[in-house]
């Protein structure tokens, strides 16, 4: 054989070789140093898992870190399918910030960043780089109105938080990233540690990110998946209902359930909403039978607004008419009474946030708009204003409203909520013989409990206080106790209810019971004229992971003032919905994507 013949085979099989040991095997084209190679027919079906350091870094701060929270679930090929463009708005922002685009300096809130409010071009712009879609933007509507500003409204102020890749409780891990070459997607699965301790993952994002070119990508989808597990622990004696079952609406097992109710005799008259209609149930807790159902379909345009509860009756109010029923939800009456059009076209502008009530002898209504509390005779169409709205000084803003006006017990006054811009600031107690005489009571604690099912009853205020405050007969252990003041304002001087009631020291079955971070004002308190109950949260020192908590339903008899514990709950935060007049408690909890309703035993 010739000698230039065996050097070129000798050529050709050291290029056989050394070439996979230098390429290693086929990379994706973030780690090229060149455009990808074309694909072939062998490996147009292979994906390939990237474990790169660096590319799943680039990976993670241009594109995933951002996307968890930011980004909606579905595919962004077609903007109509993005309802929402508040999350590709806020992308864009964030984006704008990290990629230089916009001038930004530290804020003086944790994890926020002021920065120079961007034209609408310039978020068009991101969100078409990321996106790849084409979405409007009106800096004034999606921008101005929808963040912090600075005085001179110039610059404004945006959660951002420093890029990199840890893994941390509560936080996400990649699990994988593969690449596929015939498709030009990168295709990345990102689990949600809901638990450090015991590893469990609640949810997976599924992210889709398309190339345009070299470390050129966009999102083509973030879709998360639930995984369908059982977590809540329901610990005591219950019953378990279906909420479908009272007319409220399950989305999912992701929206709150809306339903709440209260006693009338042997039964619960429980409130129910969904999209379609608000339905009334008359519910029977001893048989759990739906004793009667009075559905009112929001298409009507007779819309419901709420019931005034009477001894020995009902006033059904909507935002045009108000009717009686008794405590069979059996009508009274032949016709329901249309309210005047002047109080209907105040009911009707959601700007207004108007509510109104109906004296028990149906001839009076009082009602709020935007300037304040009037009253009205239904006989003479006589209108008088009783008060304007009461300005309430605030760390944010100064402002207050008159909210949920109602008759006192014996018609003679009327108590509202005075609703402040960060939380109710107390309660307008205005006699109606002499409105000039109005006050403010803000010593009753919890008053945002307060509704047209129990303002008729005493308010039970809920306190701590020293010892020697104590009355006589009653003993404190230790320097501070949890105290309770039935307030009752049905009476001819309201404004010495609370210094003429008697505190009374609650005695609890369980002692973490009465610790004041214990108490939750969502869940406390729901009273009628017997029980007060309310949720309660044990307290452990040190991290406790969302499905370790402990939650506890608590019941206060209020003529005896012993607490004790009906039910607890693992995980599964509760909600108090309604009290029966035995005691039992209906209510509903939720967790992650589980949810669901109940009632105790006696």
């Amino acid at each position: 054989m010739k000698p230039k013949v065996i050097l070129s085979l000798i050529m050709i099989l050291l290029l056989a070789f050394l070439l996979p040991g230098c390429f290693g095997g086929r990379q994706s084209p973030l780690q090229q140093a060149n455009p990808p190679s074309p694909v072939t027919e062998e490996t147009a079906t292979r994906t390939i898992e990237i474990t790169d350091p660096e590319e799943i870094e680039y990976l993670w701060s241009h594109y995933l870190y951002d996307g968890i929270s930011t980004v909606l679930n579905g595919e962004f090929d077609d903007p109509v399918e993005m309802k929402d463009q508040g999350y590709l708005v806020h992308f864009a922002l964030v984006r704008l910030v990290k990629d230089g685009d916009v001038p930004s300096n530290p804020s003086d809130a944790q994890d926020t960043r002021e920065i120079e409010i961007p034209s609408g071009r310039q978020v068009e712009q991101k969100i078409k780089e990321y996106f790849n879609i084409d979405v409007p933007v009106d800096p004034e509507k999606l921008i101005k109105q929808s963040y912090i500003l600075s005085d001179d409204g110039r610059m404004m102020k945006i959660p951002t938080e420093e890029v990199g890749y840890e893994e941390k409780p509560w936080g996400f891990s990649i699990d994988k990233i593969l690449y596929d070459p015939a498709k030009g997607e990168y295709r990345v699965a990102m689990d949600h540690i809901a638990n450090l301790k015991t590893g469990r993952v609640d949810y997976t994002i599924q992210v889709t990110l398309k190339e345009r070119g070299k470390r050129d990508l966009y999102y083509g989808s973030v879709k998360r998946e639930y995984k369908e597990e059982k977590v809540v622990e329901l610990l005591g004696e219950y019953t378990p209902l279906r909420a479908e079952d009272f007319g409220a609406e399950v989305v999912e097992n992701v929206t709150p359930l809306s339903i709440y109710g209260f006693d009338v005799g042997r039964n619960l008259l429980l409130i129910a909403s969904s999209d379609r209609m608000d339905t009334v149930t008359l519910y029977h807790p001893e048989s759990h039978r739906m004793e009667r159902r009075l559905e009112f379909p929001i298409s009507s345009g007779s819309l419901f607004r709420g019931i005034r509860k009477l001894p020995d009756r009902l006033i059904f109010k909507m935002n045009d008419s108000f009717f009686v029923t008794d405590l069979n939800l059996t009508r009274m009456g032949e016709a329901a009474t249309k309210l005047p059009d002047s109080v209907r076209k105040v009911l009707a502008n959601p700007e207004y946030l108007s509510e109104y009530d109906v004296s028990q002898d149906l001839k009076k209504i009082v009602y709020t708009d935007r300037s304040g509390l009037y009253l009205h005779d239904l006989e003479s169409g006589k209108t008088t204003k009783l008060s304007s709205h009461i300005l309430v000084k605030s760390t944010l803003l100064d402002t207050s409203y008159i909210r949920t006006p109602y008759f006192s017990k014996d018609d003679q006054m009327i108590i509202a909520k005075l609703s402040g811009y960060e939380e109710d600031y107390g309660l307008l107690v205005l006699p109606l013989d002499q409105p000039a005489k109005r006050y403010i009571e803000r010593k009753i604690s919890r008053f945002e409990s307060m509704d047209e099912t129990n303002v008729m009853f005493p308010i039970p205020s809920i306190e701590y206080i020293d010892a020697e405050e104590m009355p006589d007969g009653e003993k404190a252990e230790g320097r501070r106790t949890f105290a309770i003041r039935m307030v009752d304002l049905n009476t001819k001087d309201p404004s010495s209810a609370v210094e003429t009631s008697v505190a009374r020291k609650v005695d609890f079955q369980d002692e973490w019971n009465q610790q004041p971070w214990n108490l939750n004002t969502e869940g406390i308190p729901r009273y009628n004229g017997k029980y007060m109950a309310y949720v309660a949260a044990e307290h452990e020192e040190g991290i406790v992971y969302p499905d370790e908590r402990v939650y506890h339903l608590v019941r206060i008899n209020l003529e005896t003032m012993k607490a004790e514990t009906v039910l607890s709950v693992k995980a599964g935060f509760p909600s108090i919905r309604a009290l029966t007049g035995d005691g039992r408690i209906l209510f509903s909890y939720a967790f992650e994507r589980e949810q669901g309703l109940a009632i105790t035993g006696k």
